[in-house]
């Protein structure tokens, strides 16, 4: 069931932070944080009871009835999950993650033809965390049906072996029928949180997979190796891992792209600041430097800064601007937007909005 990644365990709770947070503190502000409090502790019949006290009085509201399944669907009373399901499919705000829940609540009872059609529907709608739909337990039974070879795979992970005997991972996004032969733009991904493998997943899901894939881009989300990217070892890290992708992919300029999301955003500068000759651009959404790589900002004299932040994301803003300000004091061409009526996760850029940014900047550095 998606959202698993907000609930069922601890690490993944850590890599959600504000980036997955978004639509349980929406619903936070119409309740109150006791529904919160109770669905992170697994409290599944107090949350269960408070839900249906608030749609007594809300019967409209999209979240309360999607947050309803899934206490239900952890219950394991798949009957009832299903009606809560087919009543949050109703609204376009969580429609595609409720379409994907209904599947899996479906494929929990033993109702293959109905999960499929839900997975087809929740597809159509804009679902597209396909590495964890491949990972879901509760669709197991659907893995054996010829019709699962049909659905999406999502995009693999690699491991790339060091100098010094250490690994680091990246999530791998090609182009819809990729030519080896052929040159394409790539973006290196740093993402939200602590940067690991279920963070990484979280930029596919938001804004690097498949509208990426779509737009002809190359894309690696990078997972934060143990040295961090930071240290001299991630320095030398993030060498070889360039150097990787120059001897592999044909790079449209001989330079990458980059982008950072909150917890990846300082990382992005640190590396762009390490290797300016080798990046076009750099994008936050948000991103912005630390420590002493603000003094370091000249280095970016011929790198694209773009950073993206919404206008009640308080404190990153401000860093943000202060970036800014500091950027074109010194001749870096360095925009700033930010967003109205927005936070930390900015919703005007989720899926292909962001990628269209992206082929923006492409066309503006040509």
């Amino acid at each position: 069931m998606t959202l698993r990644n907000l609930f069922r365990t601890q690490s993944r709770l850590v890599v959600a932070m504000a980036c997955l947070l978004w639509p349980l503190a929406a619903m936070a502000q119409d309740v109150d944080s006791q529904v919160r409090q109770l669905i992170q502790d697994e409290n599944w019949e107090a949350a269960e009871t408070r839900l249906r006290e608030h749609l007594e009085a809300n019967p409209e509201h999209d979240k309360a009835w999607y947050y309803l399944a899934y206490t239900l669907h952890s219950q394991e009373r798949y009957d009832e999950a299903i009606k809560a399901n087919l009543m949050a499919v109703k609204y376009d705000v969580v429609k595609s993650n409720a379409w994907y829940n209904l599947a899996c609540a479906y494929a929990m009872n033993k109702q293959k033809d109905d999960a499929f059609d839900a997975l087809q529907h929740a597809i159509d709608e804009g679902y597209n965390e396909f590495n964890h739909m491949q990972d879901d337990s509760d669709l197991e039974i659907l893995r054996a049906d010829d019709r699962w070879a049909k659905l999406p795979e999502g995009f693999p992970f690699h491991s790339l072996s060091m100098d010094d005997g250490g690994r680091v991972e990246y999530a791998l996004v090609l182009p819809e029928e990729y030519d080896a032969s052929k040159t394409y733009p790539m973006l290196i991904a740093f993402p939200p949180g602590n940067q690991s493998k279920s963070a990484a997943e979280t930029g596919l899901n938001y804004w690097w997979g498949l509208p990426a894939a779509q737009r002809g881009w190359i894309v690696a989300v990078m997972v934060r190796p143990r040295s961090g990217w930071t240290s001299k070892a991630g320095e030398n890290t993030m060498k070889q891992v360039l150097d990787h992708f120059e001897d592999e992919y044909n790079i449209e300029g001989g330079k990458f792209h980059a982008a950072g999301c909150s917890g990846g955003g300082p990382s992005s500068f640190h590396v762009v600041l390490d290797f300016p000759d080798r990046f076009h651009s750099l994008t936050g959404l948000p991103a912005d430097p630390r420590g002493d790589d603000f003094k370091r900002l000249a280095k970016l004299k011929n790198v694209r800064v773009s950073l993206l932040v919404g206008a009640d994301d308080y404190g990153w803003k401000e860093n943000l601007q202060r970036a800014h300000k500091r950027m074109k004091t010194i001749g870096v061409n360095s925009t700033i937007e930010i967003f109205p009526n927005e936070g930390h996760v900015i919703q005007a850029i989720l899926g292909d909005e962001f990628m269209k940014r992206m082929d923006a900047i492409r066309e503006e550095i040509k």
